[in-house]
C-alpha cells in the first residue's frame, strides 16, 4: 500500500485570508418589544447598585425582559 505525499512549494504565494465580519442589525422579526415593569427596574438598580453584569446582559438575551419582569432573575 502506497501513501500520497504533497508537497507545497515554499515559494508559491500563501492562500488569501478570510476577513470575518461583523455581524449586522438583527432583522426586524427577530427583535423583541420591552415589556419593563416595576420588578423589571427594581431588579435593575439592585444589579447596578452592585455594580454587577449578567450573562443575560453580555449575551444580549432577547428574553432579559420576560425574565426579569417575573422576577426570575
Amino acid at each position: 500500500m502506497s501513501a500520497l505525499v504533497t508537497i507545497t512549494d515554499p515559494r508559491a504565494p500563501a492562500p488569501p485570508r478570510v476577513r470575518h465580519r461583523e455581524p449586522g442589525p438583527r432583522p426586524d422579526w427577530l427583535r423583541v418589544r420591552y415589556h419593563r415593569n416595576d420588578t423589571f427596574r427594581e431588579l435593575e438598580r439592585l444589579k447596578d447598585g452592585l455594580d454587577l453584569v449578567t450573562v443575560c446582559e453580555e449575551a444580549r438575551c432577547p428574553n432579559i425582559d420576560e425574565c426579569w419582569s417575573a422576577g426570575t432573575a
